[in-house]
């Protein structure tokens, strides 16, 4: 019953992501591949407390995850290597969600000590629709808080467990969050130095995988090509699997870009928009494409696969210290997520209650961390699966009928505020 329903919720789910992605890539004509302008706003120095830079980071935090790294690698040994080809093709396409994502997270922000805002606030102001608002938000803060802060917490417990008991790790897990969380100064700067830190350790490592073996590199591109369009051999699947997997890694549609969008004070959204966009390659290019042509080099034939970081191990040993690299490497990324889904939460708890509440959250955050340490996650997983995929329909269906305010943001920045 249950994977009929996830099954069913995530077909409808990835139409809307699709079509929201192939609308906004011709309304704003191929905006994904306006380079320029990405790296201007990036490095534009704006009167804010929060820069666009930092921003950026934080949405990082969140989409390069374990399960991006992860997801990518079984992906390939499941679906084949054309399934590379469909999940870049996938995330090219659905690049322009994160634009109208940010565009409207920040145009429909609300102002305070700590600016906050997403979808919750253009649900309700934009559409007026206070349902889907409050819906939206209680999932994000049950998705967030309560499903994926305990699945990265344990994550972290499980790569600890050889030298400490999940039931420790779990407390400093806790106490380490609890010293950062619930001020959104202390996240930024953080993210600042943890997540290109751990982004350069992992691509650089991969990297030094792939100029090794750089003599199968022309082959490889060949089968990947050919795989993508060989139907009779892997089937419709494969083109599933690339999708839903170049969904999942670039985390676009969800709404928590315009989430971490709206922390930023700009005249000109679209300026948040487009420095959204440049962390979406940054996640697929550094991230996705390197794990999934690392792994896609040697895939072990009598491994067992339970949820793909066996895979990357192995094919990390081939350097010194590999495995010690991908270990670490979780734990960042795992903790990395836990301050960005932090961040979602809060947001959406914010939208709900007063800001005087975020201690009882902040509480409820440190417990969750410590049970999850010590718990196994797979219903959690499956019941937060089908929540990401309702939190899709009803963000992508607000994208669709908020469009035109997209465009003109666009044509706002183009002509008024384009930066020189």
């Amino acid at each position: 019953m249950y994977k009929v329903v996830e099954g069913v919720m995530w077909a409808i789910a990835t139409v809307f992501i699709f079509s929201c992605g192939i609308y906004y890539t011709y309304s704003l004509k191929g905006i994904q591949f306006r380079f320029m302008d990405m790296f201007k706003c990036l490095l534009y120095n704006a009167k804010s407390r929060i820069s666009l830079f930092s921003s950026m980071l934080i949405t990082l935090g969140g989409k390069v995850g374990v399960g991006s790294i992860a997801g990518i690698a079984i992906a390939v040994y499941i679906g084949g290597l054309g399934t590379i080809f469909w999940i870049m093709v996938v995330s090219i396409i659905s690049i322009p969600i994160a634009f109208s994502e940010a565009v409207l997270g920040l145009k429909y922000q609300v102002k305070a000590k700590e600016n906050y805002g997403g979808p919750g606030c253009y649900l309700s102001d934009g559409l007026h629709s206070k349902f889907l608002s409050r819906l939206y938000s209680y999932l994000i803060v049950f998705s967030f808080i309560g499903g994926f802060l305990s699945i990265q917490s344990n994550t972290i417990a499980m790569a600890l467990s050889p030298y400490i008991s999940t039931f420790n790790a779990g407390l400093i897990i806790a106490l380490v969050s609890f010293s950062i969380i619930g001020c959104t100064d202390k996240i930024s700067k953080i993210s600042k130095v943890l997540v290109p830190c751990m982004l350069l350790v992992y691509f650089s490592s991969s990297l030094i995988i792939i100029f090794r073996n750089y003599s199968v590199i022309p082959m490889l591109i060949s089968y990947i090509v050919r795989d993508a369009f060989n139907f009779k051999t892997f089937g419709l699947g494969m083109i599933v699997i690339g999708i839903q997997r170049g969904i999942f890694a670039s985390e676009v549609g969800i709404g928590t870009g315009a989430i971490s969008s709206s922390m930023v004070d700009d005249d000109y959204p679209a300026r948040c928009g487009f420095v959204q966009m440049l962390g979406v390659y940054i996640v697929n290019l550094a991230v996705c494409l390197t794990t999934a042509i690392v792994v896609a080099m040697d895939i072990p034939q009598n491994l067992v696969v339970a949820n793909g970081i066996e895979l990357v191990q192995h094919a990390f040993a081939q350097i010194n210290g590999g495995h010690i690299i991908v270990n670490v490497s979780i734990i960042l990324f795992a903790f990395s997520t836990i301050l960005s889904g932090y961040y979602v939460g809060s947001s959406a708890f914010k939208f709900l209650f007063s800001h005087s509440r975020l201690t009882i959250l902040s509480i409820v955050t440190v417990i969750v961390l410590i049970i999850g340490a010590i718990s196994q996650a797979p219903l959690l997983w499956k019941i937060v699966n089908v929540c990401t995929a309702l939190l899709a329909i009803i963000n992508c269906y607000a994208l669709l009928k908020l469009r035109y305010e997209v465009v003109h943001e666009l044509e706002r920045y183009d002509k008024y505020g384009k930066i020189k």
